[in-house]
Protein backbone atom coordinates (compact mmCIF):
# COMPACT_ATOMS: atom_id res chain seq x y z
CA UNK A 1 0.00 0.00 0.00
CA UNK A 2 1.39 3.51 -1.25
CA UNK A 3 1.75 6.42 1.77
CA UNK A 4 1.41 10.07 0.73
CA UNK A 5 3.18 12.51 2.40
CA UNK A 6 1.07 13.15 5.28
CA UNK A 7 0.70 9.56 6.29
CA UNK A 8 4.75 9.66 6.27
CA UNK A 9 5.31 12.23 8.53
CA UNK A 10 2.70 10.62 10.69
CA UNK A 11 5.07 7.77 11.31
CA UNK A 12 7.72 9.07 11.30
CA UNK A 13 6.81 11.72 13.98
CA UNK A 14 4.56 9.29 16.17
CA UNK A 15 6.91 5.87 16.19
CA UNK A 16 9.10 7.98 18.49
CA UNK A 17 6.83 8.24 21.13
CA UNK A 18 6.12 4.83 21.65
CA UNK A 19 9.70 2.60 23.64
CA UNK A 20 8.66 -0.62 21.35
CA UNK A 21 6.37 -0.84 17.95
CA UNK A 22 4.23 -3.92 18.12
CA UNK A 23 2.70 -3.13 14.76
CA UNK A 24 1.94 -0.63 12.25
CA UNK A 25 -1.50 -1.30 10.48
CA UNK A 26 -2.34 0.47 6.94
CA UNK A 27 -5.51 0.02 5.37
CA UNK A 28 -8.03 2.19 3.17
CA UNK A 29 -9.10 3.98 6.57
CA UNK A 30 -6.33 4.55 8.40
CA UNK A 31 -2.66 4.07 9.44
CA UNK A 32 -2.54 2.89 12.83
CA UNK A 33 0.97 2.60 15.38
CA UNK A 34 0.45 0.23 18.33
CA UNK A 35 3.30 -0.17 20.82
CA UNK A 36 4.18 0.29 24.10
CA UNK A 37 5.35 3.04 26.28
CA UNK A 38 5.69 4.28 29.73
CA UNK A 39 4.51 0.95 31.13
CA UNK A 40 1.32 0.81 29.16
CA UNK A 41 -0.22 0.00 25.89
CA UNK A 42 -1.40 2.25 23.03
CA UNK A 43 -2.02 3.58 19.60
CA UNK A 44 -2.02 6.16 17.30
CA UNK A 45 -3.56 7.00 13.99
CA UNK A 46 -4.45 9.17 11.26
CA UNK A 47 -7.74 8.84 8.75
CA UNK A 48 -7.42 8.27 5.49
CA UNK A 49 -10.62 9.31 4.25
CA UNK A 50 -13.09 12.08 5.64
CA UNK A 51 -16.15 9.66 4.78
CA UNK A 52 -17.49 8.89 8.48
CA UNK A 53 -20.30 6.28 6.84
CA UNK A 54 -16.97 4.29 5.96
CA UNK A 55 -14.83 5.30 9.45
CA UNK A 56 -17.86 3.43 11.02
CA UNK A 57 -18.45 0.17 8.64
CA UNK A 58 -14.61 -0.02 9.70
CA UNK A 59 -15.06 -0.02 13.07
CA UNK A 60 -17.99 -2.15 13.10
CA UNK A 61 -16.41 -4.95 11.53
CA UNK A 62 -13.15 -5.15 13.94
CA UNK A 63 -15.90 -4.70 16.91
CA UNK A 64 -17.75 -8.05 15.21
CA UNK A 65 -14.14 -9.69 14.59
CA UNK A 66 -13.53 -8.86 17.99
CA UNK A 67 -17.30 -10.66 19.78
CA UNK A 68 -16.33 -13.51 17.70
CA UNK A 69 -13.58 -13.93 19.10
CA UNK A 70 -14.53 -13.40 22.49
CA UNK A 71 -17.37 -15.92 21.73
CA UNK A 72 -14.44 -18.28 21.06
CA UNK A 73 -13.30 -18.07 24.65
CA UNK A 74 -16.30 -18.28 25.80
CA UNK A 75 -17.10 -21.67 24.20
CA UNK A 76 -14.18 -23.26 25.44
CA UNK A 77 -14.11 -21.80 28.91
CA UNK A 78 -14.41 -24.46 32.15
CA UNK A 79 -17.37 -26.20 32.69
CA UNK A 80 -19.57 -24.74 35.46
CA UNK A 81 -17.32 -20.85 34.62
CA UNK A 82 -19.54 -18.03 33.95
CA UNK A 83 -17.61 -15.45 31.54
CA UNK A 84 -19.90 -12.40 31.84
CA UNK A 85 -20.88 -10.73 28.67
CA UNK A 86 -20.17 -6.63 28.47
CA UNK A 87 -23.73 -6.10 29.34
CA UNK A 88 -23.59 -8.20 32.17
CA UNK A 89 -20.59 -6.86 33.63
CA UNK A 90 -21.89 -3.57 33.37
CA UNK A 91 -24.62 -4.54 35.25
CA UNK A 92 -22.42 -5.52 38.17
Amino acid sequence: MKLNKEEQEFIAENITRFDVVTEIEVDDIEVRIYGEHHGGVGSAAIYRTNDIKAIYAHTHAKCVEAEKAVNEIRNRGSKGTKVLTYEESMER
